[in-house]
């Protein structure tokens, strides 16, 4: 039985010596194989994002204009009800200068009123 083993051990250093060489190229290879199916991934990964996006901008260039118009509109009706807003406070401001009118008008006629009776 260690005949065997010494056999088999001669003939493993023996095909070891005559392949060694190879299984160097193999490890050269086999990393430069595997970087490359990595890229080739990567690559389709970025070629499908790349694609994904092209679709993205084609629609957004589609609508850009209808957004713009809904943006123009969205400033327009923005300011128009700030402009109502400030238009029920005058609405507010001007009630009450009338009244105040009215009031002064009051005061004023019954001071006519004063006066006229005090000429007679």
């Amino acid at each position: 039985m260690e005949m065997e083993l010494a056999n088999s051990q001669k003939e493993i250093d023996s095909l070891t010596s005559q392949y060694g060489d190879l299984d160097q190229f193999d490890q050269f290879t086999y990393p430069l194989e595997l970087q490359s199916m990595i890229e080739n991934v990567g690559g389709e990964r970025i070629k499908a994002q790349k694609l994904k996006v092209n679709k993205i901008q084609l629609l957004i260039d589609q609508h850009k204009d209808v957004l713009d118009r809904a943006k123009h509109d969205y400033e327009q009706l923005k300011k128009t009800v700030d402009e109502l807003r400030a238009s029920d406070q005058n609405v507010e401001l001007v009630k009450e200068l009338k009244l105040r009118i009215k009031k002064l008008e009051g005061v004023v006629g019954e001071s006519t009123k004063d006066s006229d009776v005090s000429k007679r």
